[in-house]
């Protein structure tokens, strides 16, 4: 593989296998895209993972909710049921999100600013569904009241493919 289609390390520590598997995908007529998993925009190739490494250090989440600002407030076993949402139309605005705790009771959460749903690739849409926010016929059908037409919302789910794939690697000695 020449130097230019090596993908850049900055900061990253890559086990010294990875550059001779992506080397071998390669040979076998898979094109290189160094940014394939963060763009989204070529689903055929190979590429190196993105890693969290930082200064030698992995970096999670955790690392930046345990050193959390005061705008960020953690609350554990709590379920996000539905985003508040009021006004009408244009004027419409996400306020808060209705949760239930872990005892049953229901609790409304009012933002300052903003919600961000960030509940992955099976709970977002639940939520957004629950909230009004999908397909317009397909609320209407469990007795929801249709806030934003939005047919996309739970739409092409589809899961991660996981493949494993074991490489033995002879060395020239």
């Amino acid at each position: 593989m020449s130097g230019d289609h090596k993908i850049p390390l900055a900061n990253k520590v890559q086990a010294p296998i990875s550059d001779l598997v992506m080397e071998s995908f390669q040979s076998q007529g898979l094109p290189l895209h160094p940014d394939m998993f963060s763009t989204g925009e070529s689903p055929h190739g190979c590429g190196h993972v993105p890693r969290t490494v930082y200064k030698g250090d992995r970096t999670t989440a955790a690392n930046y909710l345990l050193n959390k600002g005061p705008n960020l407030f953690i609350k554990t076993e709590t379920i996000v049921d539905k985003v508040i949402l009021e006004g009408e139309g244009s004027n419409l605005r996400a306020t808060g999100v209705k949760t239930l705790e872990k005892d049953g009771r229901a609790r409304d959460l009012k933002a300052n600013k903003e919600v961000i749903v960030s509940g992955g690739a099976y709970c977002s849409p639940a939520i957004l569904l629950r909230s009004g926010i999908g397909e317009r016929a397909q609320l209407a059908a469990h007795g929801i009241g249709c806030k934003v037409d939005l047919p996309g919302v739970g739409k092409n789910l589809m899961d991660h493919l996981v493949s494993f794939y074991y490489f033995l690697h002879k060395s020239g000695d």
